[in-house]
């Protein structure tokens, strides 16, 4: 399957379900894409919930609540002539790992959320879920950055549909063979106008050898993708603040690895890549490690 074939959209219900999912089936018009809506029922709004109540029968009023709101979703997306299907079950468990579980077994390619930051418990699909997601999904994730707007008192998603006319590839030590392929692949299939390939040099790094992979790289680009591919190699300061605004700079989409947590100070202050989904207002495609089983 190409990039952008199948997505799954995660939604939580909330307000802002609505606006993931109108945004999605632009999304899916640009690129000939195939949704499946998803929900899943938090296993810890039911303890808390359920606490002194029957747990059957508020998963069952949680499940019919979610069915009635997936089909006015889809409802959207069958006006908007974008071809939509609703996930076969609404899984009660831990919201990342019933979307992971749901990507996987859906066949999806992507995954689109949005993200509104990090919060210290989960009680949404967005939001700090978003943290968990990124590092168990087994397929690409699209992070979009939501808010709430003030002047019309709706929510909002920063960024728009079209995610691969400039795409800011970020390469680091954690940087797989199989995201430069997922990249080559985004900018080939659907004809990206410019592509930048950027390094952050980390204290002790040499650049004759980020050069020599930033020059492979950018080759693995030039032998199927006729845009214009430049080479950013950049010194010195926070790595996941210059990325970030070296993307708003050039208003790229972000492809960035995945990170692993490697130390209890990384796990405190968190990676870089955390660093760049926290910060970035502009779409962020973040590239699992371990593929689909």
């Amino acid at each position: 399957m190409k990039p952008l074939e199948r997505i799954l959209v995660p939604v939580d219900l909330s307000p802002v379900s609505e606006e993931l999912v109108r945004l999605a089936g632009r999304l899916a018009l640009r690129y000939g894409s195939e949704l499946v809506l998803f929900h899943a029922i938090d296993n810890l709004i039911v303890e808390h919930v359920a606490a002194g109540f029957n747990p059957d029968k508020v998963i069952m009023d949680l499940e019919q609540r979610a069915k009635a709101k997936l089909e006015e979703l889809k409802k959207i997306l069958d006006d908007m002539n974008v071809p939509a299907t609703i996930y076969d079950e609404i899984p009660v468990d831990d919201p990342a790992i019933a979307i992971n579980n749901a990507a996987v077994k859906a066949g999806a390619t992507e995954i689109i959320i949005a993200k509104r930051g990090w919060r210290l418990r989960r009680f949404s699909l967005v939001g700090s879920t978003t943290k968990e997601l990124v590092k168990i999904a087994r397929v690409p994730v699209i992070v979009y950055h939501s808010y709430y707007d003030r002047e019309s008192k709706k929510p909002a998603i920063v960024g728009d549909e079209n995610i691969t006319d400039k795409l800011l590839v970020t390469v680091d030590k954690n940087t797989t063979r199989e995201l430069i392929e997922y990249s080559v692949n985004l900018a080939f299939y659907y004809e990206s106008e410019e592509i930048y390939v950027l390094h952050v040099m980390e204290e002790g790094e040499s650049d004759e050898k980020y050069n020599k992979i930033l020059e492979d790289i950018i080759n693995s680009f030039k032998s199927r993708v006729p845009g214009k591919v430049r080479r950013i190699l950049l010194k010195g300061g926070k790595i996941g603040k210059i990325i970030v605004k070296m993307a708003e700079s050039l208003e790229t989409t972000i492809i960035a690895g995945r990170t692993l947590v490697r130390s209890p100070l990384e796990y405190i202050l968190g990676t870089t890549l955390d660093h760049i989904i926290k910060l970035s207002t502009r779409p962020v495609i973040v590239y699992p490690i371990h593929s689909p089983e």
